[in-house]
């Protein structure tokens, strides 16, 4: 687990950028008619993904510390 989810290097900028993608990609599956009922939006109403998100950062982040300033960016 800790190969697949850890050894990237989760630098504050890189973790903003992929928080304003996830939040857009949200966005706009949540918005598309043609998206609605398929895996695509499944994002906008289960929180499994989220909770992988959240895992890839503690795994990723280098103290507890950090690990929760990260999470509390994220959120």
């Amino acid at each position: 687990m800790k190969k697949f989810l850890g050894g990237i290097n989760l630098s504050w900028k890189k973790l903003i950028i992929f928080a304003i993608f996830a939040g857009l990609y949200t966005g706009v599956m949540a918005m598309i008619p043609i998206a609605k009922d398929t895996s695509f939006a499944d994002i906008t109403i289960s929180f499994e993904v989220w909770i992988m998100f959240g895992i890839l950062i503690i795994m990723n982040s280098k103290s507890p510390k950090e690990s929760c300033l990260n999470g509390i960016c994220r959120i």
